[in-house]
């Protein structure tokens, strides 16, 4: 697939291009930690970085090794 990133708008929207549908989300990048925060299924595009219990929304934390 491929990841398309738009930086302008608040937060940051990426989104997951994969063969068969779009994976919507937003990211934010602070100091060593990249927050993604993505949709699973339609087209609404997550606002917050949060992860609620049937949201649909997938939460991903990554933080530089040292």
């Amino acid at each position: 697939g491929n990841v398309k990133l738009d930086a302008a708008p608040t937060p940051k929207h990426i989104d997951l291009v994969l063969p068969d549908r779009t994976l919507k989300g937003i990211y934010g990048v602070d100091g060593a930690t990249l927050k993604i925060a993505y949709t699973l299924e339609g087209d609404a595009r997550p606002s917050e970085f949060a992860s609620k219990p049937d949201s649909g929304v997938v939460l991903v934390v990554h933080k530089k090794a040292n």
